[in-house]
């Protein structure tokens, strides 16, 4: 659960100590408190800043030396590539792509580069550089493109490879005997992503 294996899982607040003072004081130098709690009686608190020997420093100052002052990482958050899942065009030039995220995540964006041959996604998760949570769930994210699929090849930016082609409908019409019909939106409770990226201007 926690990326650190040494720190408590306990996160209720009887077990934080950092009060909202000394919190936002240090928000005030941009470093963050991603996290604190009591170990085998030591406290321990777990910051993130650009700056690590300035957030340490400082921390230890704010905190005193019995505390355990940890800079974890730069910020609370950070970008990082994402593989895509599958495919399918719902409608002529409406791309459905498929990802795997968690709650604490949210997808930050998807590039998209065609050619007459081939179509490339490219993905960026925003994570949470602490306390991610474990469980995965897939989702639709649309993309439009300039022109309909067609028989181009969708790749994946991310892994260089081919995206699979994937129906979730179909595959969920003959696990609960559905009758989901395609790109009929009426009939479709499923196709909620909540993004849709527009064709991006070509020159």
């Amino acid at each position: 659960m926690f990326d650190r294996p040494d720190v408590p899982t306990k996160t209720d607040a009887s077990w934080m100590f950092v009060s909202r003072e000394d919190r936002a004081a240090l928000l005030g130098h941009g470093i963050v408190v991603l996290a604190d709690g009591i170990q085998r009686r030591k406290r321990w608190v777990l910051l993130a800043a650009r700056d690590r020997d300035a957030a340490q420093t400082r921390g230890r100052a704010v905190f005193g030396p019995r505390v355990d002052v940890t800079v974890h990482a730069e910020g609370p958050r950070r970008l990082e590539p994402l593989i895509c899942d599958g495919y399918m065009e719902r409608e002529p030039g409406r791309l459905q792509l498929r990802y795997a995220t968690t709650r604490s995540q949210h997808l930050d964006d998807v590039l998209v580069e065609e050619t007459d041959l081939v179509v490339v996604v490219y993905a960026t998760v925003c994570t949470p550089t602490y306390n991610v949570e474990p469980e995965v769930t897939e989702g639709p994210v649309h993309v439009y493109l300039a022109a309909p699929l067609g028989d181009r090849l969708v790749i994946d930016g991310v892994t260089g490879r081919a995206v699979p082609f994937k129906d979730v409908y179909a595959e969920l019409a003959e696990e609960f005997g559905l009758e989901v019909g395609g790109c009929d939106e009426e009939v479709d409770p499923f196709d909620d992503g909540p993004t849709a990226y527009p064709p991006r201007d070509t020159p």
